[in-house]
């Protein structure tokens, strides 16, 4: 069983720093500032993992989740900080399987869409997890829908606009991404909105409020005859 995270308590409060999520951030954080160092100092150029127009190396696709390229030292902080919050409730409240699902229609979805777009429009490259954080902003929403968050520590809102955030985000960078970065955050979007319609919870609650219906059907289909006994019927 398991056990009941802040998220599903009501809200996102300060998880605690497990040593597990420690040395991820740890992890994160060496990684982008060994990536400013061999860039900027050392001069090995980040596009050979990088994910960009005319790359043609077959680790590009895997390894640009580790690199964040152009990306201001601010944005990868508040990476950072989604990070901290939001991957203890996801693992919480989903199962191995299902974390392995998540992370599959997740990846495939954001990857096979930025091929597609660069395709027809290879104008921008993309580096970085901050399409897998939408996608996981994206699930807690799904999850949790009723859970109250403290938008910037301060304004309560439900969870479920995370939803509407995270696909207006996707459609924007969409439009003024077009290209592999655009198809990485749609893509990584959709994913996760295929996976819990098609195999997830969502799939669930629709087969069980198809049942709901068919017995609604099958009970209009007897007719209720209601009275009592008249004053003068008989009794044998």
């Amino acid at each position: 069983m398991r056990s009941m995270g802040p998220a599903q308590a009501g809200g996102i409060a300060l998880p605690p720093l497990t040593p597990g999520l420690r040395n991820l951030l740890i992890l994160l954080f060496a990684l982008y500032v060994l990536e400013l160092v061999s860039q900027n100092f050392l001069g090995v150029p980040v596009a050979l993992l990088a994910w960009g127009p005319g790359s043609t190396f077959p680790w590009q696709p895997v390894t640009r989740f580790l690199v964040t390229g152009p990306a201001p030292p601010t944005s990868v902080l508040f990476m950072l900080l989604a990070v901290y919050f939001f991957v203890p409730p996801t693992l919480q409240m989903n199962t191995r399987r299902e974390l392995i699902e998540i992370g599959l229609a997740t990846v495939l979805g954001s990857t096979v869409l930025a091929f597609v777009y660069d395709l027809a429009m290879p104008h921008s490259y993309t580096a970085g997890y901050s399409s897998l954080l939408l996608a996981m902003v994206t699930l807690f929403g799904l999850r949790a829908p009723d859970a109250s968050v403290l938008l910037m520590f301060v304004l309560p809102i439900p969870a479920r606009v995370f939803i509407w955030l995270s696909g207006l985000t996707a459609g924007l960078t969409a439009l003024a991404f077009p290209g592999r970065l655009g198809g990485d955050y749609l893509g990584a979007f959709l994913g996760v909105l295929l996976w819990w319609y098609g195999r997830g919870p969502g799939k669930r609650r629709r087969e069980l409020a198809a049942q709901g219906r068919q017995v609604e059907r099958e009970l209009r289909r007897f007719t209720v005859l209601q009275g009592g006994q008249a004053d003068d019927d008989l009794v044998h």
